[in-house]
């Protein structure tokens, strides 16, 4: 984008950016942006340059907070000794039936 027009400034390249961008069904937003980047619009399209610095604050977007998933710890260790205790219920069984066998 610098190489094609080098006389623009950094705000006018974002603009030229998102004016040629495939905007989102829902509109620009802080979650999805201005779109799709066209990066052959944005080199190839004739539009006005826009103001040579940014006319407005840009203010940053805290990040999302992150909540910690349910505790599985507990219903791990009931889940795995009820499968010990069946398996060892299991081969009591099967060693008591060969044993009555003999």
């Amino acid at each position: 984008m610098r190489q094609r027009f080098p006389e623009l400034t950094p705000v006018q390249v974002m603009n030229r950016i998102t004016a040629t961008a495939r905007h989102p069904g829902g509109g620009v937003d802080n979650l999805v942006g201005a779109g799709v980047i066209n990066a052959v619009a944005a080199l190839t399209w004739d539009i006005p340059p826009g103001p040579a610095s940014a006319p407005f604050n840009v203010r940053r977007i805290p990040p999302p907070v992150v909540e910690p998933g349910p505790d599985r710890g507990p219903i791990t260790i009931v889940a795995l000794s009820v499968l010990g205790l069946t398996l060892a219920l299991a081969l009591g069984g099967l060693s008591a039936r060969a044993l009555r066998r003999r």
